[in-house]
């Protein structure tokens, strides 16, 4: 009578990354860093110099302008941090539902093998309290830019 062969270990299951997705990341991170870099270097003093040479009394202020600029920037950020602390928790949800991370579905950068069980659900659980977070923050961030705005109108 033979031994029964031994059965191998099925390789643990890939979780594969979109290459766009990739590049796509970098390339915003990249824009970002120079945008920043640029709108500090060369666009605050020209924006400081544009301010004060304003001697029209009769139109809006180049003051009031900047300042509502400033305003509905503060909201654009604030609405996308609030976009993606939900989308953050969601992700979180569905890992401790599924007892997966990253759940099914969502979007990784770089390949790598999923963890499961307990792991899983902590990460899950981390995942879900950052996205609140961070959703509770840019509801804080469009309270602090409105009293920002008050304080410097013009």
């Amino acid at each position: 009578m033979s031994e029964p062969e031994a059965v191998a270990p099925s390789p643990p299951e890939m979780v594969r990354a979109d290459p766009r997705r990739r590049r796509l990341a970098v390339v915003i991170v990249l824009v970002a860093l120079i945008a920043g870099a640029f709108g500090i270097a060369i666009g605050l003093p020209a924006l400081e110099d544009w301010v004060v040479s304003d001697t029209s009394p009769g139109r809006v202020s180049r003051a009031r302008m900047v300042c509502l600029a400033f305003g509905a920037i503060i909201v654009l950020l604030a609405a996308a941090a609030i976009g993606s602390g939900r989308r953050i928790a969601r992700y979180g949800k569905e890992a401790v539902a599924v007892g997966r991370f990253p759940p099914p579905g969502m979007p990784v950068l770089r390949d790598g093998v999923p963890l499961t069980g307990r792991p899983a659900v902590m990460l899950g659980r981390f995942y879900r309290g950052l996205g609140i977070t961070l959703a509770v923050l840019g509801v804080a961030l469009l309270g602090l830019g409105g009293y920002a705005v008050v304080l410097l109108w013009p």
